[in-house]
């Protein structure tokens, strides 16, 4: 299966504290649209890669940091909370890439039913990598799973998507750069 040429690229994150085995992972979950012809189509957006582990904060930072070195995301879509917040404060001070904090106001399952839709026109696409199963596996039992961070990484990928980057092709790289 061959990598998408993304023409826009976003890192969505969901954090946690705790290196312990039963505590919830950080996600970093990649996204991208496809760069095509002006006169071709695509408004699909490509979950590219997805890392996830119990890491402590520098570890986190590390894991961010090579997967923004391999992508050159526009953006980092990050949650304030847990470990997120102290990131967010990082990443602003250093300066070198867009944050974009998200405030949950809303309940996971809230959050997920506004970006249902995007998948039943499917505008979501997967790449194959060794975390499709995984992931899938939260979707399809979610809320009533142990752990639901992928699917949390996904929803804030999504969210941003549909609000920053959701328009014509000629209104992406200006939504992108304004965010």
């Amino acid at each position: 299966h061959e990598p998408v040429k993304a023409r826009v690229c976003w890192i969505s994150c969901d954090t946690a504290f705790s290196e312990k085995q039963t505590a919830d992972e950080s996600v970093l979950a990649v996204w991208g649209m496809r760069d095509v012809p002006v006169d071709e189509k695509d408004d699909k957006f490509y979950l590219m890669d997805l890392k996830s582990g119990r890491w402590n904060f520098p570890d986190l930072l590390e894991n961010l940091k090579a997967l923004a070195r391999i992508y050159n995301p526009r953006c980092l879509v990050i949650e304030q909370a847990a470990s997120g917040q102290s990131l967010i404060q990082m990443l602003k001070k250093e300066a070198k890439i867009h944050v974009h904090p998200y405030k949950p106001i809303k309940s996971k399952t809230q959050r997920l039913q506004q970006v249902l839709p995007l998948f039943g026109a499917d505008r979501v696409r997967m790449c194959e990598g060794v975390w499709n199963d995984g992931l899938m596996n939260q979707l399809f039992q979610f809320p009533f799973v142990l752990h639901d961070d992928q699917v949390d990484a996904v929803v804030w990928g999504l969210h941003y998507a549909s609000e920053m980057l959701d328009g014509t092709k000629e209104d992406l790289y200006a939504a992108t750069l304004k965010a």
